[in-house]
């Protein structure tokens, strides 16, 4: 069983649950007490969908799911209301022309740390060299605020792109970084992409110190810093240590104004 909780709406609590492809809403009262089951009619044939996700902000509710149609992928949403049912039909957040069927997802869904931003983004990488972005960035309500595209150079093996994140001010960010065989990462970079912008700026980062084991990335609005983490050994293939950070301002990010905020030892 897949579930998600949905959190508090009106004098109920929602909590999505998904068995042998039948999706549902349940509903529970201020005591925890199932008050009813509402199936989710609205969506296609299981062997149709391709990702489920959630949009919560304030007190809204949104279903966002992705399946395949012939040779379109689409995205929609539906708003949920606070007795679990579904009112309206579903909207089209966008929409990618594919010539194979598909079992794997094709946006990637993030959203800002307020709530009041919600970027899409999909990365063609038929091109092993040159992978290809497209973002679409969202309001609270889902209206759209801006689109962009944009390509980034990749080695055909070694380079990773993780820690994908958008800013309560819709700037899109993600560290991308290289494995060598022997599992080191080298020339780590902050890849940062104003919105609205087709522009992106790539800050190297001074991260080949230690041995870090992956790194995650989050951005931290209220102190205006980007904070990197990994796990880290002091030698090759060594068994991990403890945990790394690192702090960097964003108003200084071209001059990498690196702050080590603590270095933990497990």
């Amino acid at each position: 069983m897949n579930f998600e909780i949905l959190g508090k709406a009106a004098d109920n609590y929602l909590v999505y649950k998904e068995v042998k492809g039948n999706h549902r809403i349940s509903v529970y009262d201020h005591n925890m007490q199932l008050r009813e089951e509402v199936p989710l009619t609205i969506l296609p044939k299981r062997d149709d969908i391709l990702d489920i996700s959630f949009y919560n902000i304030d007190n809204h509710r949104h279903l966002l799911f992705q399946h395949q149609e012939g040779d379109v992928v689409y995205l929609k949403s539906v708003p949920i209301e606070a007795n679990g049912r579904i009112l309206s039909e579903p909207t089209v957040l966008d929409t990618t022309m594919i010539a194979y069927k598909t079992d794997n997802k094709i946006y990637s869904i993030v959203t800002s740390n307020d709530g009041s931003r919600l970027m899409v983004f999909k990365i063609n990488k038929k091109d092993k060299s040159l992978f290809r972005f497209t973002t679409k960035l969202f309001n609270a309500s889902l209206q759209p605020i801006s689109e962009s595209r944009f390509s980034l150079p990749m080695e055909y093996k070694g380079d990773y792109l993780t820690g994908h994140s958008v800013a309560n001010d819709g700037s899109y960010s993600f560290i991308k970084y290289h494995r060598q065989t022997n599992g080191n990462i080298v020339d780590a970079a902050l890849i940062e992409k104003p919105a609205g912008k087709d522009t992106y700026e790539e800050h190297k980062l001074n991260v080949n110190d230690l041995f870090l084991d992956d790194i995650k990335l989050m951005v931290d609005d209220a102190s205006g810093r980007y904070l990197l983490s990994s796990f880290y050994s002091t030698k090759k293939r060594g068994d991990i240590e403890g945990l790394y950070v690192y702090g960097l301002e964003k108003t200084r990010v071209k001059q990498l104004s690196k702050k080590l905020l603590y270095l933990m030892k497990i």
